[in-house]
C-alpha cells in the first residue's frame, strides 16, 4: 500500500523506532482520531442500511411501519448479548479527516434526506449494496489502523520498558501550558 493520509499522516508501512517520542505520540493520537471518525461513520453506515433494510421489509409485508420501529431499529444493541460500550467520539462533521471516513459519509449524505417510501424497490437495493460496500471499506481502514495503534503502543512500551522514554517526562510535560 504506502500510500501517506491526508494532514502529514503516517505512511502505511514505517519504522517506528526511528520516530521521536513526540512524534510516535503525535502519530497515535491522530490514528486514535481517525479511528473514531471511521467508528462513527460506521456506526451511521449501520443505522442508515438497517432503516433501509426495515423498508424493504415493510414493503414485502414482514415488517411494520418505518417510523414505529426506528427505536428498535436504532437501538444500540449489539448481537450476542453484549452490552454496548460507551466512547466519547467528536460528531462535528467538518472534522472528519479519514480519506475512508470522508468517503463513506459524502455517500451516506446523499440518502440521508431521501424519502424512502418514494424510492423505487430497485433504488432500495441499490443503497443497501452501495451503503454495504462502504461498510466493508470503512471496516478494512478501522482494521489497519487497529494494526497502526497496536504497534505505535507497543513501541512506546517498549521505549519505557527499556529506559528511552522516562514516565517522568511525560507528567512534565502534560503540566506545560
Amino acid at each position: 500500500m504506502g500510500h501517506t493520509d491526508p494532514g502529514s499522516r503516517l505512511p502505511d508501512s514505517i519504522d517506528l523506532t526511528e520516530l521521536s517520542l513526540e512524534d510516535l505520540r503525535v502519530a497515535r493520537r491522530r490514528a486514535e482520531k481517525d479511528e473514531q471518525d471511521l467508528s462513527y461513520v460506521r456506526r451511521l453506515l449501520h443505522g442508515r442500511i438497517d432503516i433501509i433494510k426495515a423498508e424493504v421489509r415493510r414493503r414485502e409485508g414482514s415488517g411494520d411501519e418505518l417510523i414505529a420501529s426506528l427505536p428498535s431499529i436504532l437501538a444500540d444493541t449489539p448481537s450476542g448479548g453484549k452490552q454496548p460500550q460507551g466512547r466519547h467520539i467528536s460528531i462535528d462533521d467538518a472534522d472528519l479527516n479519514h480519506p475512508v471516513a470522508q468517503e463513506a459519509h459524502n455517500a451516506l449524505g446523499s440518502l440521508s434526506t431521501t424519502n424512502l417510501s418514494a424510492v423505487s424497490d430497485e433504488e432500495l437495493v441499490l443503497a443497501i449494496e452501495s451503503l454495504t460496500a462502504h461498510e466493508r471499506s470503512v471496516s478494512e481502514a478501522r482494521t489497519l489502523l487497529h494494526k497502526k495503534i497496536d504497534g505505535m503502543g507497543s513501541e512506546l512500551t517498549r521505549r519505557y520498558r527499556e529506559g528511552s522514554a522516562q514516565v517522568d517526562d511525560l507528567l512534565a510535560a502534560a503540566r506545560r501550558p
